[in-house]
């Protein structure tokens, strides 16, 4: 199949007119995708304003439909496999290593990191001076996010590619852009997750929207985890891999969805198991619990545990930018300690921080209707 190439039009910051546009040659090569072959330009002031980090309602109460693209991995696997190129988007052509010249700097691998706590966590490591990989399902996404986060920050710190990380040639060819411009990787965050945007009981959940947790939680974890320690594993000094708890981690009931949950629940368990099968490498398997974070995700159940629900969101939930700001000092330092730490554990969200949300909540009324108005809503699905 032949690949197709476009074009990146970004425009700079503070500046009136925009950068002279470079073509890229992609592969990546979806079978859903119809324009392939074809050529397009994407320029920034043509399309609406990126995806805030923190952003926790759509337009219309809806999802966005289009990042990620929502193709779910049935809709891939049942295709042929030859019929179609999975590989990553070259967003930027860099040298074989980004690193600047700083020691301390970090070469940082995101999933999922297009919108939401993803992209809020590479924001914080460019702050801190670090490189950063965007990765995502849907090549425009990855391609505005790059070009927004290189006008900020300097194109030689960002490199992007489009991957899927329930398909293992999806992941193998993140791989080997990883390689290729970064010139290996220190932190890797398997941060890629869903839910399928639905809050309802088990037998309500569609075989497809099952298999889209089930696959991008659980199996893109693995797959992930698996590149990272590969990675890693040719590296003198190692690196670190973080595992994305959640809900369920806790290993309590997550009433409405039980699919999540149950992905969640083996998170900590994964991170022991692969801290002993790297013991006798220089590589850390962590847990990073970023707690209720105010995205898309957790918009999506706004009316399915009614007032309650709602109460809680507002007492607890923070912007994704608030929970990176925080967690990512903290892996930062966890990746500078001598002698390496093989298996830690980071939470934003702690069972004291909480009881203090609350308690303020109830007591001052802080936060009240901070998202979400809490009065019974005629969408209320509580009850059922």
């Amino acid at each position: 199949m032949s690949a197709k190439s476009f074009t990146v039009t970004p425009t700079r910051v503070g500046c009136s007119q925009p950068t002279k546009g470079r073509s890229f040659r992609s592969i990546a090569t979806f079978p859903r995708q119809r324009a392939l072959g074809t050529s397009f330009t994407w320029t920034p002031t043509q399309q609406q304003s990126f995806r805030c980090m923190s952003s926790s309602t759509p337009k219309n109460g809806s999802s966005d439909k289009k990042d990620g693209d929502k193709t779910t991995a049935k809709a891939l696997m049942n295709k042929d496999h030859d019929s179609f190129v999975e590989n990553t988007t070259k967003i930027n052509e860099y040298p074989t290593k980004v690193r600047p010249a700083n020691a301390s700097c970090n070469r940082v691998v995101i999933t999922g990191s297009t919108k939401g706590l993803g992209l809020a966590l590479a924001e914080s490591f460019l702050k801190g001076g670090d490189c950063v990989c965007i990765s995502s399902r849907s090549t425009e996404a990855v391609g505005e996010v790059v070009a927004q986060l290189q006008a900020e920050y300097g194109e030689e710190r960002i490199c992007g590619a489009t991957c899927d990380v329930s398909i293992g040639d999806s992941v193998e060819a993140l791989s080997n852009h990883i390689i290729e411009y970064m010139g290996g990787v220190d932190i890797w965050i398997n941060n890629a997750g869903s839910n399928a945007y639905s809050f309802q009981p088990l037998i309500d959940f569609t075989p497809s929207q099952l298999e889209e947790v089930v696959l991008t939680n659980s199996l893109g974890t693995l797959m992930c985890s698996r590149a990272a320690i590969q990675l890693m594993s040719k590296q003198p000094e190692g690196g670190h891999i973080f595992l994305m708890e959640g809900a369920g981690s806790d290993g309590n009931a997550t009433l409405k969805y039980a699919a999540y949950g149950y992905t969640k629940a083996g998170m900590k368990q994964l991170s022991k198991s692969l801290s002993s099968e790297v013991s006798h490498l220089p590589i850390g398997v962590h847990t990073l619990s970023p707690g209720m974070v105010a995205t898309e995700l957790l918009s999506s159940g706004r009316y399915t545990f009614g007032q309650r629900g709602r109460f809680f969101v507002n007492a607890l939930a923070e912007p994704a930018s608030v929970v990176s700001e925080t967690v990512v000092p903290e892996i930062r330092a966890l990746a500078e300690l001598t002698p390496l730490r093989k298996n830690s554990a980071i939470s934003f969200l702690t069972p004291v921080l909480a009881l203090q949300k609350i308690l303020r909540r109830v007591v001052l009324g802080e936060n009240k209707d901070r998202y979400y108005a809490e009065k019974e809503h005629q969408k209320d699905r509580s009850k059922h």
